[in-house]
């Protein structure tokens, strides 16, 4: 590959092995804090129906947010790799960015993810602009966040109200 490589990455990739939908998995979570039929899941997107869960969750139901995060990040934390992680990751892209909270393409290297260190010039912790990982010469970019950073705001659309240039 050459040096200025990049591959971008979504969902798709878990799917061979692990049948992962973020439907399944807001329904649970809407189930889990018990709010069936009081939340409804159509036609929004992810962050505002996230704030949607936490808010009910918190306000009407008694938990904590931590408590959602934790609930999130233990079934991402399920998912398995499989044959396309490892293939992707042979392949030598020097920058893989996706929209994946899991960290399967760094497990093809480093099954201890706790070890996983940020290896961005910045060490910011809420927005993932900075923040990667990096495994064998790939740059590894959880544009999302990812699973470790789950008990900050990487899930919330609290990240789209303050002016990125804030970072520095």
């Amino acid at each position: 590959m050459s040096k200025k490589s990049v591959l971008l990455l979504g969902n798709g990739i878990n799917n061979i092995n692990n049948k992962f939908a973020w439907q399944e998995l807001i329904e649970e979570l809407i189930d889990h804090i018990g709010a069936r039929g009081q939340i409804h899941i159509r036609d929004k997107p992810f962050p505002l129906l996230y704030e949607e869960i936490i808010a009910e969750a918190v306000k009407n139901r008694g938990f904590k947010e931590k408590e959602i995060k934790d609930f999130i990040s233990k079934k991402i934390s399920n998912l398995k790799k499989n044959s396309l992680h490892e293939e992707i990751m042979k392949l030598g892209f020097q920058n893989i960015l996706t929209t994946n909270y899991d960290y399967n393409l760094e497990k093809v290297k480093q099954n201890d993810t706790t070890k996983l260190k940020n290896n961005g010039a910045v060490k910011e912790r809420t927005y993932s602009l900075f923040r990667h990982t990096n495994i064998d010469l790939t740059n590894i970019w959880h544009i999302h966040g990812g699973i470790i950073y789950l008990a900050l705001n990487t899930l919330s659309v609290n990240v789209l109200r303050h002016p990125l240039h804030r970072l520095r």
